[in-house]
């Protein structure tokens, strides 16, 4: 329920900055786009791998994903710590 909750705002807004991007030829406005579903998509994995993969794999795999989420967006956001 809450996956979903942020799920399908996320993709309407990245669809809308899509098209911006496209009418105003702006590159980096299909790459926000494309940040804006990467991270929920990630979440979801995340929540499948739980599902199906039981035990350790199942958690394994679901962290690894988080933490390539995290590490994706701390790199892209110079300054922080």
């Amino acid at each position: 329920m809450i996956v979903s909750l942020f799920f399908w705002p996320a993709v309407a807004l990245s669809v809308l900055v899509a098209v911006a991007g496209v009418i105003l030829r702006k590159s980096t406005l299909l790459l926000v786009a494309a940040a804006f579903v990467l991270p929920v998509g990630l979440y979801l994995l995340a929540a499948l791998a739980i599902r199906w993969l039981n035990g350790l794999p199942g958690r394994t795999t679901s962290i690894s994903l988080i933490v390539g989420n995290v590490w994706f967006f701390w790199d892209l956001t110079p300054g922080v710590c």
